[in-house]
């Protein structure tokens, strides 16, 4: 897994929409109005990011620009829960302990009625959630 990839992925687990997670990052970097009201150019911004307001988190998902320290914690706090650790970590090539149905990590484990998740295999997690989607997966290549 790349770290582009694990981004994308943990936004879906948070049942965002790419537009969604760009309102709620651009709503923490610049205030309430979200990309429409916000002259960005004197920025550094390509003009051509100033027409798609969905640009930053588009460019992020495709692995077209790397997240700094910033960007990461207000993604974190402000747009969805990542681990930036994790998140560097895949950046320098490592392959760290990602569910990959919900991107939940070690660090960063996921809820449900039980309490926290535990490691069910080798990137499974044992959400209720996750195991389901695990077992349709396996029926499905059956």
């Amino acid at each position: 897994m790349h770290a582009h990839d694990y981004l994308k992925l943990r936004r879906r687990a948070a049942g965002l929409t790419i537009e969604e997670a760009q309102l709620r990052l651009d709503t923490a970097l610049y205030g309430g109005g979200g990309f429409a009201g916000i002259d960005r150019r004197g920025q550094g911004d390509d003009f051509e990011q100033l027409r798609d307001p969905c640009a930053d988190m588009v460019r992020l998902e495709a692995g077209l620009s790397i997240a700094g320290t910033r960007e990461l914690s207000l993604i974190r706090v402000h747009v969805y829960s990542i681990d930036p650790v994790i998140y560097l970590h895949l950046g320098m090539g490592g392959t760290p302990h990602i569910c990959r149905f919900c991107g939940c990590t070690t660090f960063d484990a996921c809820f449900h009625g039980h309490g926290t998740c535990a490691w069910a295999g080798p990137d499974l997690c044992s959400s209720p959630t996750c195991l389901t989607a695990d077992l349709k997966e396996k029926r499905r290549a059956a």
